[in-house]
């Protein structure tokens, strides 16, 4: 039998992202009410996103990519996602999450990453409470196109 995995709604989600920016700055406000509802509401469809590591992982992607927010999106991505974990009982790796996940964002924004790695990242976090070997070696070699 599986685990029943719990969600939280777009009021959460807004709860959330307002926190953020009313500890670290920036503007208020929600950019697409629509696009955020839906893919919250999506993420609970087990046909589309079976297991809760794709769920988290389509998450932070929807969160950073797809701008629903005014501004701090990628923040949003990482707390919206921290809170996933600690609903859903996954409180041992929560820092490691937030700690691991800031250039993850970032290089998801910028297209550095897709969705197939950031999931391997979600993986390896919640397996191991923190990033596995082939996922550090891959990170390497993306920092180092960076680097030039």
């Amino acid at each position: 039998m599986e685990e029943k995995i719990f969600y939280f709604d777009k009021e959460h989600a807004i709860a959330i992202h307002d926190s953020i920016i009313d500890n670290s700055g920036g503007l208020h406000g929600i950019k697409d009410s629509g696009r955020l509802h839906s893919m919250l509401d999506h993420l609970q469809n087990d046909l589309y996103y079976s297991t809760f590591e794709i769920k988290l992982t389509r998450l932070i992607f929807s969160v950073t990519k797809f701008h629903m927010f005014n501004d701090g999106n990628k923040r949003s991505a990482i707390g919206l996602g921290a809170y996933f974990l600690k609903i859903n009982d996954y409180d041992y790796c929560t820092d490691t999450f937030i700690d691991e996940m800031e250039n993850i964002v970032l290089w998801t924004a910028t297209g550095l990453i897709d969705e197939d790695f950031l999931l391997d990242v979600v993986k390896s976090i919640i397996n191991y409470d923190c990033l596995s070997n082939e996922v550090k070696l891959q990170l390497i070699s993306i920092k180092s196109d960076i680097i030039g």
